[in-house]
């Protein structure tokens, strides 16, 4: 027995105990191979509790008895022979267990931000649940620069990342994705300035935007008007050239913009989400000629939430009838946790626009109802959905249109 003790001592999840309790038998500490030294197993006095436990019936003598992490008994070898095998393969079964502490740093790996790497003080800088000591990224939420404080810097590049005019690291893209939707646009950067300026959450707003983009002299006009405050605008548009954007009045909001790879994409917000002026906004985009179909306008609340758009698109001052029914790939695909749903109806109809799983079932309706002949725009919040194939299904009557969308989280 001492070998195995000596073999198992300095590895702190191998414990062993004698229980002396044979009547009539005295046995000394000497005569049990000085067991009770420190390092060699300790010695209990037992009643018959742990012999009566471990004793088989047809033998006087104590048993020796192999137990794994919950206490259950896996073996109860005699005479001793060789159990190393067996206590190792107790051991690595052990390793995927959470009350195991694989870095032995005293923290077991069901509450340990780091189970694989020894930091004692479990030192966290960043809030991010991950210990410094394995923290590849100082990703604190919206701190691109990583000195751990959220300011006016940590804006700027966040613009410049949505602008694409600054290439960010992945890291660098975990930090500014501060809403954690998977996708960098002006959403983050209203909740980053609301976390800097300490703004209270408001509660919950059903807001909605009437968007009119129409088409005069060459120039591209898109009118915004909401039934709640908005404080921030992003416009992405398709072009193989770069076009300019000019936001009417408003002069407090501040609007920058960029183009590369045949995208042009514009922001505007203020540095303390101050609203839009009476809720509304115009721009202008100069340019060549755009496809209104290579618009993608997103209108962010106080709190930082998508509002839902209802867009009607008008060439030369008069209304662009859509000339078929017609469903609009989803944008982003794949997407996590929210992906934009644009359709166009060529004449006054009830439809209905559900999203169903790979199985056939539906999971969702976004909008059911009469509408006018004209452009929509929902987004289609999947937060609660799981990761998987789903299809968005335009309806009215037999007329049907289906696009694919991949939920991946």
């Amino acid at each position: 027995m001492d070998s195995h003790v000596q073999n198992w001592a300095d590895f702190p999840s191998v414990f062993y105990f004698v229980g002396l309790a044979d009547i009539g038998q005295p046995y000394t500490c000497e005569q049990w191979g000085d067991a009770g030294v420190e390092g060699i197993p300790m010695i209990i006095e037992d009643p018959g509790t742990v012999f009566n436990w471990l004793h088989d019936s047809f033998n006087a003598y104590p048993t020796y008895a192999i137990l794994n992490q919950y206490m259950e008994i896996v073996a109860k070898p005699w005479p001793y022979g060789n159990t190393d095998g067996l206590i190792q393969d107790l051991l690595d079964a052990c390793m995927e267990c959470n009350s195991t502490d694989l870095d032995e740093d005293g923290i077991n790996n069901d509450v340990d931000n780091c189970p694989e790497d020894f930091n004692p003080g479990q030192e966290d800088e960043d809030s991010d649940n991950i210990g410094d000591a394995c923290d590849d990224c100082a990703n604190m939420p919206g701190d691109i620069n990583d000195d751990y404080s959220l300011d006016v810097l940590d804006i700027v590049s966040i613009v410049s990342i949505i602008l694409n005019s600054l290439v960010p690291t992945e890291c660098q893209v975990a930090d500014a994705d501060f809403s954690q939707d998977g996708i960098v646009n002006v959403l983050d950067v209203i909740q980053i300035i609301n976390t800097i300026i300490s703004a209270p959450r408001l509660n919950q707003m059903d807001g909605i935007a009437s968007v009119i983009v129409y088409s005069e002299n060459e120039m591209t006009y898109i009118n915004i008007e909401s039934n709640i405050a908005f404080v921030g605008v992003e416009l992405d548009v398709l072009d193989k050239n770069p076009i300019s954007f000019e936001l009417i009045s408003n002069d407090h909001m501040t609007t920058e913009w960029g183009f590369s790879n045949d995208v042009n994409k514009m922001i505007s917000y203020s540095p303390d989400n101050s609203r839009f002026d009476n809720n509304t906004a115009q721009y202008i985009l100069s340019g060549d000629e755009l496809d209104h179909g290579d618009i993608n306008i997103i209108i962010g609340d106080s709190n930082g939430e998508i509002i839902q758009i209802n867009r009607s698109n008008f060439e030369n001052g008069f209304m662009n009838t859509p000339e078929k029914f017609e469903l609009n790939a989803v944008y982003p695909n794949p997407f996590n946790p929210s992906t934009e749903i644009s359709f166009v109806l060529n004449e006054n109809m009830n439809i209905e626009l559900s999203v169903f799983n790979a199985y056939g079932q539906k999971v969702d309706t976004i909008v059911q109802g009469y509408q006018s002949a004209g452009s929509y725009h929902f987004t289609w919040d999947a937060s609660l959905m799981p990761s998987g194939i789903y299809f968005v299904k335009l309806a009215s009557g037999n007329i049907i249109e289906t696009q694919k969308a991949i939920l991946i989280k």
